[in-house]
């Protein structure tokens, strides 16, 4: 224990001194490690454990995972520090954002189509940013529900395993952790190289208010000045998408899918998980999760489909993968909600079927099951057949 002591200590003291360009680059070397892990997982917590790994490591989050594996609330002032600069951060972009859309624009019908991709733009990184400052008041709102969700999803799959159930992890499950790995490490190295190259461009909102921007073609600044912001531009690219991945990843992706796991035998504790998702997700969080991501795949497709010949390329990429991940959010990750319902109702149905001989005791006690509902918030918003 005292040489594990005194590498951690060496390890933060080695963190100290590094430079925010070196920690991005350890940052990106342990990618590799990761997809390693995801290939050697025979249980859905240790494919979670490799994402919630890369969202805690920004420290914006108030959560901290144990040596058991396990997540607790962290309570160091150090982390509420750095939670309220990055809250501070992005609402002074967002000052900046709604600042530049009661500057005055062209009227003459040549310039109207044109740019109106601008403000869509302008609006996606609104819609993105009012997001993310919302899921980091959230997890300061309930830190200890979602703690408690996480690890009794954790617990009931080890009790589930322990008993001789294979461990398997379906492709779906590895697929979508891949892409939110993908993304949250793709999106820094992105947005770096466009705030440099492009420092009147969003996302450089911050170089856009200060220097001299009479087009967002312009590239006026100095090195030092660029680099800052796209230093600038990478920790709010990894504020906003590793809040986000969290919350519909870890958050929300991994108590379900357990939940599909104990379907069979295990009513009980899946009503008690339910009940604590309910209190991890209270209201309003599920309809404004669910009307972000609608709206900004809106927003992406019709610049894609309509713009694609007026904008840069590096928005066209932008737009692209966004409109490909709200997408799979859409049809794949909320559609797996219902799947409680579903199989639920088949497991009853069968159930009915197989008990036509049983005793009476046994035919009403199956009849008054009810189907599985995945409630979110306040129990108003559930998944069924007619969500999927």
């Amino acid at each position: 224990m005292k040489v594990l002591e005194l590498d951690i200590v060496k390890c933060e003291q080695k963190r100290g001194v590094y430079t925010e360009v070196e920690v991005l680059t350890d940052f990106y070397q342990n990618f590799h490690l990761k997809i390693k892990k995801l290939q050697k997982a025979s249980s859905y917590t240790t494919v979670t454990h490799v994402v919630v790994e890369s969202t805690l490591w920004v420290q914006t989050l108030s959560l901290v995972i144990d040596d058991k594996k396990y997540i607790r609330p962290n309570t160091s002032r150090w982390v509420v520090v750095k939670t309220i600069y990055a809250i501070g951060s992005i609402l002074l972009q967002l000052i900046l954002i709604l600042k530049w859309f009661k500057v005055p624009t062209s009227n003459s019908t040549e310039h109207v189509f044109i740019d109106s991709w601008k403000q869509i733009l302008m609006t996606f990184f609104l819609v993105m940013f009012i997001g993310t400052c919302f899921g980091l008041l959230q997890q300061f709102r309930v830190p200890s529900e979602i703690a408690c969700v996480l690890n009794c999803s954790n617990y009931s799959e080890r009790n589930h395993r322990g008993k001789g159930s294979p461990g398997h992890v379906p492709h779906y499950f590895i697929g979508l952790t891949l892409l939110a790995i993908i993304t949250i490490t793709a999106a820094p190295a992105t947005l770096f190289v466009t705030s440099f190259v492009k420092p009147c461009m969003p996302p450089s909102f911050f170089t856009m208010a200060l220097l001299p921007c009479n087009d967002w073609n312009d590239t006026p600044g100095q090195f030092l000045v660029k680099a800052v912001q796209a230093l600038v531009a990478v920790y709010t690219g990894l504020v906003v998408f590793s809040t986000t991945i969290f919350g519909l990843t870890v958050l929300l992706q991994y108590p379900v899918t357990v939940q599909l796991l104990l379907l069979d035998g295990l009513r009980r504790k899946l009503q008690l998980l339910s009940r604590l998702l309910n209190n991890a997700w209270k209201d309003p969080a599920v309809p404004f999760v669910v009307g972000c991501v609608i709206l900004l795949n809106s927003t992406s497709l019709y610049v894609v489909l309509s713009s694609s010949k007026h904008i840069p390329l590096p928005v066209l990429v932008f737009y692209s993968v966004a409109a490909l991940d709200t997408f799979v959010i859409i049809q794949f990750l909320f559609k797996i909600f219902s799947y409680p319902y579903t199989r639920s109702v088949e497991l009853i149905t069968a159930a009915r079927r197989g008990l036509k001989e049983g005793s009476r005791c046994e035919i009403k006690y199956v009849v008054s099951c009810s189907p599985l509902k995945v409630h979110l918030g306040n129990g108003t918003f559930s998944t069924d057949r007619l969500h999927s």
